[in-house]
Parts: structure tokens; C-alpha cells; sequence
């Protein structure tokens, strides 16, 4: 016997899909609130369903509730913003909350500004007025 094989690669074109760690187990209910309104969504094997249609990403589901392009993950809180802890199936819908206000940034310190080399007066010489 030799060395084990390694494992056998996908055909050509298809592609292993790995499941993002950022999405909750199949069966969480994620909830988003938008301009008042609360949104849910439940999390399947492939793919999310929301008002009984389902969909390939959260983005899909985000821009039909906002009528423009979001970041999915971002609408329902798993994104950069806030990540929630995840829920078991059989527990209570993960809360997402609303992606945080940006604060106005502090104005940098201003650096003291250099001294800048002032040009020399030139020394060319007027035009001269006639003495009459």
C-alpha cells in the first residue's frame, strides 16, 4: 500500500460551496427592522425564505424589503457592523439590530504647517520714467 490518496477534486466547472460561518444553522428565523417595520427571514439549507418565496442570499431578500442594493448580512446584523450570537432552530428569532450610526470623525489634529521658502522680490528694475 502507499500513501493515502488525497481527496477527490470536484469535475470541471463545479465548485464545493462552503457555507458562510457568518450565517446562522438552518432553521433560525433572523429579523431585521426597516423605516418601522419588522422583517423576518428563516435560514434553510440553501438559501433563506421570506413571505413563503425563497431566496439564494440575504442581499435578495434586503433589497426587495429597501427597493435598493444592501448587503444582506448587514440588513439583518451578521455583517462588520454587529454580529449576533447564533440560535438553536428551536429557540427564540435572533434580534438583529439596526446597523449602527456612523459618528461624525473627530477633525485630525492639525500638524504644524512648514516653513515654505518665499520667493526672492526680483530685483529687475522698474521702467524708468523720463526726466523732462
Amino acid at each position: 500500500m502507499g500513501p493515502p490518496k488525497p481527496p477527490a477534486t470536484p469535475a470541471r466547472g463545479k465548485r464545493i460551496k462552503e457555507r458562510d460561518p457568518r450565517i446562522p444553522a438552518p432553521g433560525t428565523v433572523l429579523k431585521a427592522t426597516h423605516k418601522g417595520k419588522e422583517y423576518t427571514a428563516k435560514v434553510l439549507e440553501q438559501g433563506f425564505e421570506y413571505r413563503g418565496k425563497t431566496y439564494r442570499s440575504l442581499s435578495a431578500i434586503a433589497k426587495e424589503v429597501t427597493g435598493c442594493s444592501w448587503n444582506g448580512l448587514v440588513f439583518f446584523g451578521l455583517g462588520k457592523l454587529e454580529k449576533p450570537e447564533a440560535v438553536a432552530p428551536n429557540q427564540a428569532p435572533v434580534e438583529a439590530a439596526a446597523p449602527k450610526q456612523e459618528q461624525p470623525a473627530a477633525p485630525a489634529p492639525e500638524k504644524p504647517k512648514a516653513a515654505t521658502p518665499r520667493r526672492k522680490k526680483s530685483k529687475a528694475a522698474a521702467p524708468k520714467q523720463e526726466q523732462a
